[in-house]
């Protein structure tokens, strides 16, 4: 066996390999969605974890794009604007009872 340490390594080839499993290791550490929150989550385009604030932004600026107003009464538009007010409602309702949680 060798130590990737002892290695001469002047393309820094081990060294990328080094911050690629030091990356994979920080988003394995990272905390997951709750089961509950990860197709909501999907939808909406967010990771978690996320703040009420920015699903509140990014809710605003999905509800804009994919108004029926604002695409000439597509009703496509309005199918996809049903399922961001679902997952948006999911989302709103966990964040607003976990901070509840976490003030009483």
């Amino acid at each position: 066996t060798f130590n990737e340490e002892e290695i001469l390594d002047p393309l820094d080839i081990l060294g990328r390999n080094r911050r690629a499993r030091a990356e994979q290791k920080r988003k394995a550490a990272m905390p997951r969605a709750p089961e509950p929150l990860r197709e909501s989550l999907a939808t909406l385009g967010l990771d978690w974890p996320v703040t009420l604030d920015v699903a509140k932004a990014r809710y605003r600026d999905l509800a804009r794009k994919h108004h029926p107003d604002t695409n000439n009464g597509d009703r496509r538009a309005e199918e996809r604007l049903k399922v961001i007010n679902v997952a948006f409602t999911i989302v709103r309702t966990h964040l607003t009872s976990e901070r509840l949680e976490k003030a009483g």
